[in-house]
């Protein structure tokens, strides 16, 4: 399992990121570090390592992996061990709904990695708007309740500080993508456009008004 497992909220409102760990129980806190455990092990083991590129939908066995990644300045500072000393959002219910990923801190192998779970509103069951049952009979819940996924969906490898993540527009919600890939400029695509293999029928409207998916170009070429 991963050692010294903490749970984090990873809280996003406008340019401001803020993390705020989640209290659980020693038991619970067990038990997590067995699940994200295995969520990791599922989505990194056996699979493909692929270089980035924004414009590419990896198939089911493949992962997108970026070297020498730069976590942001607000998460970069923390690991399993700084991360129980944090504010808890316990304490800061009003930051529930700009909860936008969960992240569990911990130890693989001897290395710190950071396993991140996708995380948006529709996973908030608000007080009251659940039945619990308890010793046969059912009861609501009084305070807002978290809903966590069965799989992760990006992992962070300290050692190496290598990002490894499926889809770029669930993990750019919460980690800076956007650095990694480039826009093609006007004069770029018409070098493409002038290629002895391809014919266009107006390379120069093509060139000036080509959307922002056609632009997307790989820094990091296969």
């Amino acid at each position: 399992m991963l050692n010294n497992f903490q749970l984090v909220a990873i809280t996003i409102k406008g340019n401001n990121a803020t993390l705020y760990k989640v209290p659980i129980t020693q038991k619970l806190q067990k038990n997590l570090a067995e699940q994200w455990h295995s969520q990791l092990k599922n989505f990194t083991e056996n699979v493909q390592e692929i270089s980035f590129d924004a414009g590419y939908n990896p198939e089911s066995e493949e992962r997108f992996a970026i070297d020498d990644f730069e976590l942001p300045d607000w998460l970069e500072k923390h690991n399993s061990q700084s991360a129980a000393e944090i504010d808890s959002i316990g304490d800061n219910e009003g930051h529930l709904l700009e909860i936008k990923a969960l992240s569990g801190f911990g130890q693989f192998n001897g290395e710190e990695v950071i396993v991140f779970q996708n995380f948006s509103p529709k996973h908030i069951i608000r007080a009251n708007q659940s039945l619990l049952l308890k010793k046969g009979i059912y009861d609501t819940n009084t305070k807002p309740s978290l809903i966590l996924g069965q799989n992760c969906s990006a992992v962070f490898f300290e050692n190496d500080k290598k990002l490894v993540f499926l889809h770029f527009r669930s993990v750019n919600v919460y980690l800076p993508l956007a650095d990694y890939y480039q826009e093609a400029a006007e004069q770029d695509i018409r070098e493409i456009l002038s290629h002895d293999t391809l014919l266009a029928e107006n390379p120069d409207t093509l060139a000036k008004d080509a959307p922002q998916w056609f632009r997307k170009l790989n820094p990091y070429p296969h």
